[in-house]
């Protein structure tokens, strides 16, 4: 599915820049991305290893990492919505 959406044009290039905050920030078109993934130390370790170059899905919400020829490594991240903080928030009953 992510290689039909980059067939699509529908991937976005972008540049991890580290993590901050418990967010992986990654530099993509004219500004940066804050994403929640639930091990940004994992994902941090996988930058170092393969480099900084990702491809973001948003309608899948994964970010790639290039390794060796066509393989790469999948992140699940959440995008923020209209700048909010994209990390999960306690599930509250009622109300």
């Amino acid at each position: 599915m992510f290689a039909e959406d980059e067939a699509r044009g529908a991937t976005t290039a972008g540049l991890v820049l580290g993590v901050e905050d418990g967010l992986v920030v990654v530099a993509a078109g004219a500004g940066r991305l804050r994403l929640w993934n639930h091990d940004p130390d994992r994902l941090a370790s996988a930058v170092r290893r393969y480099g900084r170059d990702a491809t973001l899905s948003r309608r899948l919400s994964l970010l790639a990492l290039p390794r060796c020829g066509r393989r790469r490594s999948l992140f699940s991240v959440a995008f923020p919505r209209d700048g909010d903080d994209p990390r999960p928030t306690a599930c509250v009953r009622g109300g």
